[in-house]
C-alpha cells in the first residue's frame, strides 16, 4: 500500500496516488495464489519477505523522490537493510536485485540522473550486499550467482566504470569524448572488456557459464536442475493455465504494461513513437504468447517458441540500442533528451511487468511473487484512464471513449474481485487448521520445550520453514533454496545414504543435534533420490509404494491366508536372481514391481516368506523376498531378493464405522531404498542396527492413529487410511569419535556425487 502510494504520486495527485494503492493492495489481499502461504496457521516464510520486499521498494522510490544527497544515501540504506533482511528469510529476495538491476541499468543507458542513479544504487546494494555476506560468508558464492546479486554487482561495476571514466580526472588525460559513442555504451563495452580479459586470466570459462546462466534463467526461470525440476510447485504453467489463474484482470495488465510504455515515450517524435510502441507491442506479444499451450507450436520448449520468445526480446534491446548510438552519433540532443526525460515511474514499473511475463514461463510456485505485479499495473491502467477521462472533459468523443474504457475497467475488476474474495473465502475454510498442521503444531510444541535453543535440524528442506517458525530452530535447508547445492547433500548423503558414516559426517560437520523425518516423505522419495543422484540421476533414484490388500485376489486354504497386496512401480536397479541357467534378469526402469503376495500360517501364527510379483515382458515372475517388518520385528527368512516388506493395518470407513485390518497394507522397500537412512530409520525403527548412536527423541503421532489407539485399537506407527499415515520422528544424534567433519559439505555448489570418494572415519 505505502509502496504503491508513494511510487503512484510521482505521477498522480494524492487522491488518485491512494485511490491506485488501495485498489491493487485490495487484489492482492484476496489474491488466491496468496492464500496458502499466507493464510495464519501455515507457518511458510514468503509472508515475512514480502514485508521486507515491498519495504524495499518503498525506501527505493523515496530515494527517487528526493534531491539532496543526504536522504538519499539515507533511503539507499534502508533499502539495502530491507533487502538483506529478506535474503536471510526468503529466497525471493532475488527478485529485488532482479528488478533493481534491470530499473538502474535502464537509467544508466538512457543517460538520466547518472550521479544519481549511482548513490541510490550504491547505498542500496553494498548494505544489501554486507548483510547476505553475514550470512554465507562465501564472497566467490554472491560475485557470481549471477542471476541476482552478480547480475547487481555487474550493474554497479558498470555505474562505477562510468563514473571513473567521465567524472574525475582520468577523463581529462583519456579523452573519451573523442570516440563518437554514447557514454554508457562507451562504458560497458570499457567495462566487460577488462572483465572478459580478467575471467580469461583466472577463470576462462565462467563468461562463457554466465551468459548461458543468462538465456537459461530467461527461458527457465526456476532452471533445469533437480532441486527445480522436482518440486512439485515448480511445474511450469503454460498462458491458458496463467490466464485462468488471473482472469480478466491477466489482460489488463497487458494492456497496462503497453500504457505505461505509451507514456514512457509519448514525448518523442511521431515517427520514433511509432517505431517505439509498434516494437514493444511485437515484443509483448511475443514475450507472453510464446508459452501459451502444450499442444500449440508455442509450447515454450519447441525451437520456434524459444526464438519467437528471445528474438522478440533481442530485437527490441537492439532497436533501443540502435536509437541511443544514432541519436548520439548523429548528435540529435532531442532524441537524448527525450530518453533523459523518461520517469523513474514508468522504468520501475515496467522492470516489474518484465520480470513479472518472465516468470509466468516460470514455475506455477512465481504466481506468488506474480500476484501482487498483475494488480499493481493494472490498478495504474485503471487510474491512468480515469486521469485521461478528467483531462478530457472538453471533448466530447475523447470524454466518451474514456468513459466507455473506464465503465469496461471497472467492470472487469468488480468481476475479478468477486470471483478473487469469494474463491478465497471458501478455500480458507478448507485450508487450516488441518490435522496435519495440528501433528506439526504439537510436534514443534516439544521442539520449543525439551531442545536447548540453537539446536540444528537436518530433514528435506520441505519442512525447514516450518521447523525454523513454530519451532523456534535453526535448520541446514529451507524452501529457498538460499544454496542449492545442498538439498543435494542432504538428499544423497544423509536421507537416501546406505552408509551411516556418511550421514554422521554431514550432520557433525554442520553441527546437526536432530534429525526430523516427516510421513510425507514416503511419498517424496522419488523426488529427494533424484536430487541426491550422482551425475547419471539414477544411482540413488527410486520411490516407495504403498501396497494395498486386494481381497479378490486372495485366497484361503485350511492352513494358511493367502494375501495379495497390489500396486505398480518400476524396479529402479537391474535385478538378477538365481544362478547359471535359472538365473533371472530384470532390468531397471523396464521391469515392473507388481505386487506382494504373503502366506500367513494359522496353524504357528506366523508370516511366512513374502513372494514379491514382478512383471517383465508381459510376463509374471515370482521372486522370495528375504525381510518382512511386522508387529515392530524384523523377521530374516535367510534368501531371498534383498528387499524388505513392511506390513501395516489399514482403515477402513464404510456406513459410518470403521473398520481395521491388521495387515491391510504392505510397504515395499528394493534393496537400494531398504539400505538407505529413510527405510532404515523411519520404517524399520534401525531394524538392521546400523544407527545405534541416532536415538528417537520423540514421535508425534497421526490424530487419527493416535485417536484409535487410545481407544485400544494398538495400530502401532502406521496405518493406511486414505493413504499413508505417520509420525514424525525426531531423533538426537550423538557422534561416535571416529566421525571426520568434512568441510566439503559446507561448499556452496558442487558436482552431483563427487564428494562419493572421501574419507568418513579416522
Amino acid at each position: 500500500l505505502l509502496f504503491i502510494k508513494a511510487l503512484s504520486s510521482l505521477k498522480f495527485s494524492e487522491g488518485k496516488s491512494w485511490m491506485c494503492a488501495i485498489i491493487a493492495s485490495l487484489f492482492y489481499i484476496f489474491s488466491p495464489s496468496m492464500l496458502h502461504r499466507t493464510i495464519a496457521g501455515v507457518p511458510e516464510i514468503e509472508s515475512l519477505g514480502m514485508v521486507w520486499f515491498w519495504f524495499a521498494f518503498l525506501f527505493i522510490t523515496l530515494a527517487w523522490k528526493e534531491q539532496t544527497q543526504k536522504k538519499m544515501i539515507i533511503y539507499g540504506i534502508l533499502a539495502g537493510i530491507f533487502t538483506g533482511l529478506m535474503s536471510w528469510s526468503w529466497g525471493g529476495y532475488r527478485y529485488i536485485y532482479m528488478i533493481m538491476g534491470l530499473t538502474t541499468l535502464l537509467i544508466f543507458l538512457f543517460q538520466k540522473d547518472r550521479i544519481k542513479n549511482l548513490i541510490i544504487f550504491s547505498s542500496w546494494i553494498i548494505p544489501s550486499l554486507l548483510i547476505i555476506f553475514l550470512q554465507v560468508k562465501d564472497l566467490k558464492f554472491i560475485i557470481t550467482n549471477i542471476s541476482d546479486t552478480g547480475f547487481g554487482i555487474f550493474v554497479l561495476f558498470l555505474l562505477l566504470v562510468d563514473y571513473v571514466l567521465f567524472e574525475t580526472k582520468l577523463k581529462e588525460k583519456i579523452k573519451l569524448e573523442k570516440i563518437n559513442l554514447p557514454k554508457p555504451i562507451l562504458s560497458s563495452l570499457i567495462g566487460i572488456l577488462f572483465l572478459v580479459i580478467i575471467l580469461f586470466i583466472f577463470d576462462s570459462t565462467f563468461l562463457i557459464n554466465s551468459i548461458k546462466d543468462i538465456f537459461e534463467r530467461i527461458l527457465y526461470p526456476f532452471g533445469r536442475a533437480r532441486v527445480g525440476l522436482t518440486v512439485a510447485e515448480n511445474k511450469v504453467p503454460y498462458f491458458l493455465e496463467i490466464l485462468q489463474n488471473f482472469g480478466y484482470l491477466l489482460w489488463l495488465f497487458i494492456i497496462g504494461t503497453l500504457v505505461i510504455f505509451y507514456d514512457a515515450v509519448k514525448k518523442f517524435s511521431v515517427k520514433n513513437r511509432v517505431i517505439l510502441n509498434g516494437f514493444f507491442v511485437l515484443f509483448i506479444i511475443g514475450f507472453v504468447f510464446s508459452k501459451y499451450s502444450p499442444t500449440s507450436i508455442l509450447d515454450g520448449d519447441s525451437f520456434f517458441s524459444k526464438l519467437i520468445y528471445i528474438g522478440s526480446l533481442l530485437i527490441f534491446g537492439l532497436l533501443l540500442g540502435y536509437l541511443i548510438t544514432k541519436a548520439h552519433i548523429k548528435k540529435d540532443e532531442k532524441i537524448l533528451q527525450d530518453f533523459k526525460d523518461i520517469d523513474f515511474i514508468y522504468i520501475l514499473m515496467l522492470a516489474f511487468a518484465f520480470w513479472g511475463i518472465v516468470s509466468m514461463r516460470g514455475a506455477i510456485r512465481l504466481l506468488f511473487i506474480i500476484s501482487p505485479i498483475v494488480p499493481l499495473i493494472s490498478s495504474f491502467l485503471f487510474v491512468r484512464i480515469l486521469n485521461y477521462w478528467e483531462e478530457n472533459r472538453q471533448d466530447g468523443l475523447k470524454k466518451l471513449a474514456a468513459g466507455i474504457v473506464t465503465c469496461i475497467i471497472i467492470a472487469i475488476m468488480i468481476i475479478t474481485f468477486v470471483s478473487y474474495s469469494v474463491g478465497t473465502i471458501y478455500s480458507v475454510k478448507a485450508t487450516v487448521p488441518g490435522v496435519y498442521e495440528q501433528q506439526w503444531q504439537q510436534a514443534m510444541s516439544w521442539v520449543r520445550e525439551n531442545t536447548p535453543m540453537g539446536s540444528v535440524f537436518v530433514h528435506w528442506w520441505d519442512y525447514g520453514y516450518w521447523v525454523q517458525t513454530i519451532g523456534q530452530r535453526p535448520t541446514v535447508t529451507d524452501g529457498g533454496h538460499f544454496i542449492e547445492y545442498w538439498p543435494h547433500l542432504t538428499g544423497r548423503y544423509v536421507l537416501t545414504t546406505p552408509y551411516p558414516e556418511t550421514a554422521l559426517s554431514f550432520m557433525k560437520t554442520h553441527n546437526v543435534s536432530y534429525l526430523l523425518i516427516d510421513s510425507t516423505d514416503l511419498g517424496k522419495y522419488g523426488a529427494y533420490s533424484s536430487i541426491g543422484s550422482d551425475e547419471t540421476g539414477e544411482d540413488r533414484l527410486s520411490q516407495i509404494p504403498v501396497m494395498v490388500y486386494n481381497p479378490s485376489q486372495s485366497r484361503e486354504t485350511n492352513t494358511s491366508n493367502i494375501r495379495v497386496y497390489q500396486g505398480g512401480v518400476f524396479v529402479d536397479e537391474d535385478i538378477f536372481y538365481g544362478e547359471n541357467e535359472k538365473q533371472i534378469f530384470l532390468p531397471s526402469n523396464n521391469a515392473v514391481m507388481g505386487g506382494v503376495i504373503i502366506d500367513t500360517s494359522k496353524n504357528e501364527s506366523r508370516t511366512l516368506q513374502p513372494q514379491g510379483v514382478f512383471i517383465y515382458n508381459q510376463k509374471q515372475i515370482i521372486i522370495p523376498i528375504r525381510y518382512v517388518y511386522f508387529d515392530n520385528q524384523l523377521v530374516d527368512f535367510g534368501g531371498g531378493l534383498n528387499a524388505t516388506v513392511k506390513i501395516i493395518p489399514s482403515v477402513d470407513q464404510n456406513t459410518g464405522t470403521l473398520t481395521i485390518d491388521r495387515a491391510g497394507a504392505a510397504i515395499y522397500l528394493s534393496p537400494k531404498v531398504s539400505k538407505g537412512l529413510f527405510a532404515q530409520l523411519y520404517l524399520l525403527n534401525d531394524g538392521f542396527k546400523k544407527y545405534p548412536t541416532v536415538n528417537l527423541a520423540h514421535a508425534e503421532q497421526d490424530a487419527l492413529i493416535k485417536n484409535l489407539n487410545a481407544q485400544g485399537a494398538d495400530l502401532g506407527e502406521f496405518a493406511y487410511f486414505g493413504g499413508l499415515r505417520g509420525p514424525i520422528k525426531i531423533w538426537k544424534i550423538d557422534y561416535p569419535n571416529n566421525i571426520i567433519e568434512r568441510e566439503e559439505f559446507l561448499r556452496t555448489s558442487g558436482g552431483y556425487g563427487e564428494l562419493d570418494n572421501l574419507t568418513f572415519t579416522r
